[in-house]
């Protein structure tokens, strides 16, 4: 990790694991959807190396629930949920706590792995408190010891993956 980035886990456990051991057998198939407005996550992720089995970003948090549930219909449950902060029109954490009151409710299955991936670590520790298993600072998201992984060449240049088209211009100066 670079010295600007920290890696928080959240304490006591929990549904998903945090892949301390490293990757599950089948994490090269892991269905992964990626809320995040600013960066092309999947660019950075097969940069990385890192390798998946189906992924989906949505640029945007507009009816989140009933996005998992589309994916979920598509691809299967959700096995890595990675969650932005700062997204239009509601925050990630507001979307963890509806992806949550959903998994009680019985309308979705819960994630096996919950990442944060803010650009500010005190976002990363609200998601935390709200379920999400661990947290990046958001370029470095491939860090993540539950990866399947592929040999990398990333170059970690975080504006390599803005998205020019960005939205909002308001959180990431796209």
């Amino acid at each position: 990790l670079r010295k600007d980035s920290v890696s928080l886990e959240r304490g006591g456990g929990g549904s998903g694991s945090s892949a301390l051991g490293g990757p599950s057998a089948d994490a090269a198939s892991y269905r992964v959807l990626a809320f995040e407005d600013s960066y092309n996550i999947r660019a950075m992720l097969e940069d990385g190396g890192v390798t998946f089995g189906s992924f989906h970003q949505r640029w945007d948090s507009r009816s989140p629930v009933e996005a998992l549930e589309e994916f979920g219909a598509e691809f299967g449950a959700v096995d890595v949920l990675l969650l932005d902060y700062y997204l239009p029109p509601i925050t990630g954490f507001k979307v963890l706590q509806q992806a949550n009151e959903a998994v009680r409710a019985g309308r979705l299955q819960q994630p096996r792995h919950i990442i944060g991936m803010s650009s500010v670590n005190a976002c990363n520790v609200e998601l935390l408190t709200e379920g999400a298993d661990t947290a990046f600072v958001k370029w470095d998201v491939i860090m993540w010891e539950g990866w399947a992984r592929t040999q990398g060449s990333g170059s970690g240049n975080k504006e390599q993956y803005l998205d020019t088209a960005c939205c909002c211009r308001c959180c990431c100066g796209g």
